[in-house]
C-alpha cells in the first residue's frame, strides 16, 4: 500500500515538473529558514553561559526617572562595586570594566606602519581573567593584569600588530603619549559573549592616564564609567543585591 502511495506521488511529480518544482523550492526554501531562525535563536540565548559561574554573574544597571519613564544605564562609579562589596556579604568578588569611548590608536613601537585605531580596547580589573572563563593561552591569570601599564592582547590583535611573532614583552604604544608591556595572549572572545576585546589593560593604569583619573573621583554608588560585575555566592542572593545597592545609592 505504501508502495502505492509512492509510486503515485512520483508518478504526479513527473506528470507536472513545474508546479513541483516549484513546491519543492517553496518547502526547501521553508526550511532552510526554519533552521537559520532555530540557530539564531539558540546561539542568542546562550549568551555568556560559557563561563563558568554564570548563573552566580550579575551585571548592574543603574535606573534614572525622567517622567514617567524609566532609563537604564549600565555603567557605575569607581567606588560602587568596592562599596557594595564591603556592605553585602553575600557578595563573593567583583570585578570592573570600562571601554575606551575615544577609540584610542594602537602602535606596535618596533613598526611605524602597525598604528590602528581600535574601538575594542579595554581596562579591566586584575581578577578578569579568574572572574570570567575568558581564556589565556600564554600568561599567569593572576599576574598578567597585576601592575599598571601591562596589557593583554587578543590572537586576532596579536596577528595584526605582531604577525607570527610571541608577543609577550612587546610594547604598544597607547594614542601616542602611554607605552604598555604585553603579558599575556588570550582567546578571541567568543561569538556568544558580550564582553568583546582586541586589548585587556590593567585598570589601574588609568590613574595615570589624565584623560581618566576623574572617573575615579566619586566615593558613592552612582552612575559612573564603569561596568561592574559582581560574583554571588548563590544566585537566589540576587535580590539581596539590589535592596544593597538600592539602600546604598540614596544614602549617597
Amino acid at each position: 500500500m505504501i508502495k502505492n502511495y509512492f509510486r503515485t506521488a512520483w508518478r504526479n511529480l513527473l506528470r507536472n515538473k513545474i508546479y513541483s518544482s516549484i513546491n519543492l523550492l517553496g518547502l526547501a526554501i521553508g526550511l532552510t529558514v526554519c533552521m537559520l531562525i532555530i540557530l539564531f535563536v539558540e546561539h542568542e540565548s546562550s549568551y555568556d553561559s560559557f563561563h563558568k559561574d554564570a548563573n552566580r554573574i550579575f551585571w548592574i544597571q543603574g535606573k534614572v526617572k525622567m517622567g514617567d519613564d524609566s532609563i537604564f544605564l549600565p555603567k557605575m562609579s569607581y567606588a560602587t562595586a568596592s562599596l557594595v562589596k564591603q556592605a553585602d556579604p553575600s557578595v563573593e568578588s567583583f570585578t570592573r570594566l570600562m571601554y575606551d569611548f575615544k577609540k584610542p590608536v594602537i602602535q606596535n613601537v618596533q613598526s611605524a606602519s602597525l598604528k590602528f585605531i581600535d574601538e575594542k580596547f579595554l581596562f579591566a580589573d586584575s581578577n578578569f581573567f579568574n572572574f570570567f572563563s575568558f581564556k589565556l593561552l600564554d600568561g599567569n591569570s593572576r599576574q598578567v593584569l597585576k601592575n599598571p601599564f601591562t596589557v593583554v592582547v587578543s590572537q586576532g590583535a596579536a596577528l595584526k600588530f605582531f604577525g607570527k611573532e610571541n608577543p609577550v614583552g612587546k610594547i604598544i604604544r597607547y594614542n601616542n603619549a602611554y607605552n604598555f608591556t604585553v603579558t599575556g595572549v588570550a582567546e578571541n572572545a567568543p561569538s556568544n559573549s558580550s564582553i568583546n576585546y582586541d586589548f585587556i589593560a590593567s585598570l589601574s593604569s588609568i590613574a595615570a592616564i589624565d584623560d581618566y583619573k576623574p572617573m575615579l573621583q566619586s566615593q558613592t554608588v552612582q552612575l559612573g564609567g564603569f561596568s561592574t560585575y559582581f560574583l554571588l555566592k548563590t544566585p537566589a542572593s540576587a535580590s539581596r543585591l539590589q535592596k544593597t545597592l538600592m539602600q546604598l545609592s540614596q544614602n549617597a
